[in-house]
């Protein structure tokens, strides 16, 4: 069985390897100053839960993977959808393999297939009482974990 540790911390090597040079992002635990950051990418890992499957020696599993992205408004206005795509882009219909990075020889142990991400604009725009609009797009893609059987 992969655990969510595992899991998590495979997730979170692969943004960290897959996006931007110098985007932020944002992990569980981590605090942001979110006043002094134009953009940034806030990761979870929302879901976990078992997937009905045949008998075999291999284990499946529902995961759902959740991307926060925020860019304070400024004059380049598409820079939102840039970063959503590149979001959507490292995670939607991908397959990665899950590394047990506390085992010495780090062995891979299984694979997570995503299937499409959704891309959801949650912008809520209140220019009155916001000195500094901040634009918020939600991308989340839910994927299988298939735990390699042990050899």
């Amino acid at each position: 069985m992969i655990s969510l540790d595992v899991l998590t911390t495979t997730l979170q090597r692969h943004l960290a390897l897959e996006l931007p040079d110098g985007l932020p992002l944002a992990l569980p635990g981590i605090v942001l100053d979110a006043e002094t950051t134009p953009e940034w990418i806030e990761f979870s890992c929302d879901a976990m839960d078992g997937v009905a499957q045949r008998d075999s020696p291999a284990e499946l599993r529902d995961v759902r993977v959740t991307l926060q992205v925020f860019v304070r408004t400024s004059i380049h206005t598409t820079r939102i959808q840039a970063l959503a795509e590149t979001a959507r882009a490292v995670i939607s219909g991908r397959v990665i393999d899950v590394i047990d990075r506390t085992a010495s020889d780090e062995p891979v142990i299984g694979a997570i297939r995503f299937r499409e991400a959704d891309v959801r604009d949650l912008t809520r725009l209140h220019a009155a009482q916001q000195r500094r609009p901040l634009r918020h797009v939600v991308v989340t893609a839910r994927g299988v974990v298939h735990a390699f059987a042990e050899q």
